[in-house]
């Protein structure tokens, strides 16, 4: 099998499954083993298989062969596609089709190939459905785009990955072979290479464009010089950020045949190679100064500029692009600012490097969902792109949220919307329905959840890059799709109509936004049969501080309140707002179809203008600086951009707001002050709450006030939503205002569940039903060993109801209901605060440190995060040993952050009654102990600055003692009164993590 020929295979037209059999699956998996001759039709015996490739466009199932791949078999079928435009726009009716032909097996590959047309490409695919009866996962589809116009680059390397392993091929080599999440690191890494590459030759004095790039307009008091030349070089980086982000939405752009249509020639029939065509037929001198001779003309007067007149013909001054079609774009993307007209340059290497990478990727233009992607870049990655370059990212507790928690949440918001004012006996059929898109199962409701899909609000305060807007576009489109007739046509417009009516978004970070935008136009390309004019998302998708509703000390929030003048009961200015109200609807309604640069300019004017005087003549005078009211980092007018959400009768407020917020960012003293004036859980109320000015727990209220009565909540954030005392203020509301709530959370250790998260994590949902929490369900602490799947935990989550089981802002984190018990039993003794004596003796335990066990002593051990308890001395080698059970560790993991052991937790665990045997029984198993990790610790030496600096310290390993701690839990926890299987439970919590290494 040589690499050069199989790649010119794959390049090629399908030439059938013989052909494929012949030139790639049989070299790699062997001939002998092969099992031929069923050629079976799948689609003849199932009438209802049949209608639904029908619907998808779909002519033929065939079965052709199965082999065995170790002692797993792998069916091989041959899809035969009669009209290409209905199955790229039927991806949920292709899924189900594939779930019923999988049903019977685990895993295949399919061929899918058109009838009548090679011209297009064709797809190699494999099918896998893994899970056992207990844990089952739906079955998911991983493809490879093959044929003319393809880059074939990783799926010729991965079959030949394959070829090399021939002789101990296993499931798992064919699943690595497809694994989208190894191509997207690998793009990422050369996709940053290229970015440092431009980044480092502008901040090079000696290329002369540092000096008209970088900001030096900023307070430099207290700076370093290497953060003064940081900050002063962040134009630059946003500046090569945009560039590079135009270039890949153009690699999109170019898979749809849209970008150099020879003249006289239909849209689809482009070059598919442009980008990379277009600087190889430049002329050198061109090369040499590609950025303004070439590109920006490109972006300004061919993308950005309405040509209609002139059959969208553009000449682009390179020799065989002189006289070809590219699309008006609008949108926004392609706007030339203040950076782009300042002359910049570049050495032809650069760009050659760049275009030739990115021209060895497929780019996909339909983002992947996890049960089925193209192997290849789809539109997430820009946001992918975006997160991992963001300035500051770990100070803004930024990360990027996998797909699969993405789906998750998208879909458990609006089942939840969806579900509100439904009988019970129909809240079952619409889960069903939003997780399989199967219009049937909802009967009579059709028409009603359809209204529901079309009317429904949905906001993200902090919306990054898009990743959760995005999904639920893509879950309201499905819904849409299975419900309303004629698809393949309607496509388009019902996204459209789902961007423009239902999605609204807004982060502080400009790029943020731009490239949550790209996305959204993007996922409207794809379903385009020729290019239309992009939405202006300008008043949709926006910049600003969610956080802030008020500038200079005034506040904004009221702008569009109707006042009551003092003492009279009756309301002035009620003709002033509602003509206020009428011209900014007027003016954004219009706005957002707007195509003429110079209409959107005077538009753009006209609004800022209706908004500063509804400010005037509401007293609020401040100078603004020319700051853009639409779109700036210093506050956000949510009442004002989205009135339209807040003046819905009976509903004011979004019906679902959904996101990943930041934590832990920091702020200044008058923004501390403003936060504690406007966010009641920022306060500390004696008696009732610790307040916190944590970012996230803002963003936690402000999503909570942004909602309506019955409107549903999705964030994920830290851990200590379940275990911080600062969380009082959020527990209080929540628990107050929302009848049943759900919280799972997941570990970083010993490896993240979200590859990507650097803190223990928890997804918090809820309904603000403004009554009274009756049920709060609660998952354990998930960890991910070696045998994980993300998909498949996140499937068979196990809530349990945990109300009246909290502590001050503690949520326990349990996954059973024999856990619950075990609580129960705990909870009947006597708490451990109430035997403290400040003359007895210390038991000294450590505040931090110990994954996987504590270290609780008679003695102090030099640790820096000691700290000492004092009981009576008939009791304290008791308790000490108490506390090194594994019911003691049990407690503290399930009540903490899994990352500090507070006093708090200790307090409120308890001890049970002790007989004087117990204690004399106690106090010799905990000397026995004492000695045994002492004996088994390490040694170690640490060396500072200087060789004259050495200290050693003591590293327990109390994991070599687990068989003493067994003992432990064996007497101790029929003294609290549990069962053997329920001390089973205990000895064993965790077990597979607690003894990893040993």
């Amino acid at each position: 099998m040589n690499k050069e020929s199989l790649k010119e295979y794959l390049s090629s037209r399908y030439q059938g499954w013989n052909s494929f059999l012949s030139n790639v699956i049989f070299p790699i998996f062997g001939e002998n083993d092969f099992e031929d001759g069923f050629e079976t039709e799948l689609l003849e015996s199932q009438p209802e298989r049949r209608q639904l490739a029908e619907a998808t466009g779909i002519r033929s199932i065939k079965q052709v062969g199965m082999m065995y791949v170790g002692v797993e078999p792998l069916q091989i079928f041959d899809v035969t596609v009669s009209d290409r435009v209905m199955m790229e726009r039927n991806r949920v009716n292709i899924q189900r089709l594939i779930r019923a032909v999988m049903d019977q097996f685990s895993c295949a590959f399919m061929l899918f190939h058109y009838e009548d047309d090679t011209r297009w490409d064709w797809r190699f695919t494999y099918c896998r459905k893994s899970g056992n009866k207990e844990e089952t996962t739906d079955s998911k589809r991983y493809t490879f785009l093959l044929g003319p116009g393809q880059s074939c680059r990783t799926a010729t390397d991965n079959f030949m990955a394959l070829y090399d392993k021939r002789d101990s091929l296993e499931i798992k080599d064919i699943e690595d072979a497809f694994n989208v999440e190894a191509l997207s690191k690998e793009f990422f890494g050369k996709y940053k290479a290229q970015y440092e590459a431009f980044v480092n030759y502008m901040v090079d004095p000696a290329n002369g464009m540092r000096q008209d790039f970088i900001d030096t307009d900023f307070d430099h008091t207290g700076m370093k010089v290497d953060k003064i030349r940081d900050r002063e070089e962040k134009p630059i980086r946003d500046y090569v950020k945009k560039l590079l982000g135009r270039i890949v939405f153009l690699h999109f752009l170019q898979k749809k045949g849209w970008l150099g249509v020879p003249a006289g020639k239909e849209w689809g029939e482009g070059d598919r190679d442009f980008m990379l065509n277009i600087f190889k037929n430049a002329t050198e001198r061109q090369k040499e100064n590609f950025l303004d001779d070439i590109l920006e003309d490109l972006f300004g007067e061919g993308l950005d500029r309405n040509r209609s007149d002139r059959g969208d013909l553009y000449d682009t001054k390179v020799e065989g692009f002189r006289n070809c079609r590219i699309p008006y774009l609008n949108g926004g993307l392609f706007e030339r600012d203040n950076l782009d007209k300042k002359p910049s340059h570049f050495p032809a290497s650069y760009f050659d490097g760049l275009l030739t990478m990115l021209s060895q990727y497929n780019f996909t233009i339909d983002e992947n969902d996890p049960n089925d992607a193209e192997v290849g870049v789809d539109p997430e990655m820009l946001g992918r792109i975006f997160e991992n370059l963001l300035e500051d990212n770990k100070d803004k507790g930024a990360f990027y949220t996998p797909k699969e928690i993405v789906q998750y949440m998208c879909r458990e918001s609006l089942i939840a919307y969806l579900q509100t004012d439904q009988r019970e006996e129909d809240k079952n059929c619409i889960r069903q329905f939003v997780t399989t898109h199967d219009a049937a199962l909802l009967g009579d409701l059709k028409e009603d959840i359809d209204q529901k899909l079309c009317d429904v609000k949905i906001c993200d305060p902090a919306i990054g890059s898009g990743a959760f807007p995005m999904g639920l576009l893509r879950e309201l489109f499905f819904c849409r799709s299975a419900i309303e007739p004629n698809i393949v046509e309607n496509a388009a417009n019902i996204k459209r109509h789902i961007i423009q009516n239902n999605i609204y978004g807004v982060d502080i970070e400009r790029g943020a936004v731009d490239i949550a935008r790209l996305r959204f136009w993007l996922s409207l390309i794809v379903d385009e049969k020729s290019p239309e004019a992009l939405p202006n998302l300008d008043f949709k998708i926006m910049q600003g501080n969610s956080l802030l509703e008020q500038y200079k000390g005034a506040d904004l929030s009221t702008m569009t309140e109707k006042k009551v003048g003092a003492g009279q009961g009756v309301t002035i200015f009620d003709s002033m707002l509602d003509v206020y109200r009428k011209n900014l609807r007027d003016k954004l309604t219009e706005y957002y179809a707007c195509l003429e640069h110079d209409k959107k300019a005077q538009l753009r004017k006209d609004i800022a203008d209706i908004v500063k005087q509804e400010l005037d003549e509401q007293g609020i005078r401040i100078d603004f600086e020319d700051m853009d009211l639409s779109a700036n980092s210093q506050f956000f007018l949510w009442h004002t951009w989205f009135h339209d959400v807040f003046s819905r009768p009976s509903k004011e407020g979004f019906d679902i707001v959904i996101g990943n917020p930041p934590y832990g960012a920091k702020y200044d003293n008058q923004t501390k002050r403003y936060y504690k004036n406007t966010y009641v859980t920022a306060n500390s109320i004696r008696g009732l709450q610790k307040g916190s000015l944590d970012t996230y727990t803002l963003f936690i209220e402000l999503g909570y006030n942004l909602l309506r009565r019955n409107g549903s909540f999705a964030y994920i954030v830290p851990i200590s939503l379940t275990s911080s005392d600062s969380l009082t203020g959020i527990h209080r509301i929540i628990m107050g205002n929302c009848d049943t709530i759900h919280i799972s959370s997941y570990a970083v250790r010993p490896k993240p569940v979200f590859e990507n998260a650097v803190v223990n994590t928890s997804i918090l949902l809820f309904k603000k039903t403004e009554t009274p929490c009756q049920h709060l369900f609660s998952t354990k602490m998930h960890r991910r060993g070696n045998e994980f799947e993300l998909q498949r935990l996140i499937d068979n989550l196990n809530f349990v109801d945990v109300n009246g089981y909290t502590m001050i802002g503690r949520i326990p984190k349990i996954g059973s209901e024999m856990e619950k018990d075990i609580l129960t039993k705990i909870f009947k003794n006597t708490p451990i605060k109430t035997l403290y004596d400040d003359k007895g003796e210390p038991i000294y335990y450590r505040t931090t440190g110990g994954r996987y066990f504590k270290v609780v002593t008679n003695y102090p051990t030099g640790s820096t995060k000691e700290k000492p308890l004092y009981f009576q001395k008939r009791i304290s080698n008791a308790i000490g040993c108490i506390l090194s059970s594994s019911l003691a560790f049990w407690f503290y993991q399930i009540y903490s952050n899994n990352l500090d052991w507070k006093t708090y937790e200790i307090e409120n665990f308890t001890i049970p009654q002790l007989s004087t045997k117990d204690i004399e029984y106690l106090n010799k198993l905990y000397s026995l102990y004492l000695s045994d990790i002492e004996a088994k610790a390490n040694i170690r030496t640490t060396s500072g600055e200087s060789t004259y600096n050495v200290d050693s310290f003591k590293e327990y390993k109390i994991v070599r003692s687990k068989a003493i701690i067994d003992e432990i839990d064996d007497y101790i926890c029929p003294l609290y009164g549990l069962t053997q299987k329920e001390n089973d439970f205990i000895k064993n919590y965790e077990l597979e993590f607690r003894l990893a290494g040993e």
